[in-house]
């Protein structure tokens, strides 16, 4: 599966969690990391970010800088 496709299911994915916001920064085009950025709703500050390097079966979450 390549990065559009797999971004092509995050809406998806998404809509099953009401209470975040995200944002797809990355990875519409083929051959980028896929980057998505995530918060509550009612704690938009608290910002998480899940990234699926391109071509590689490596993912990292990181919270707050951890």
């Amino acid at each position: 599966m390549d990065t559009p496709e797999l971004a092509a299911l995050v809406p998806g994915f998404m809509a099953r969690h009401p209470g975040q916001e995200w944002t797809l920064t990355s990875g519409k085009g083929a051959g980028e990391d896929l980057v998505v950025t995530l918060s509550p709703v009612t704690a938009p500050e608290r910002i998480a970010t899940a990234r699926v390097y391109a071509g590689a079966e490596v993912f990292l979450f990181d919270f707050s800088g951890h």
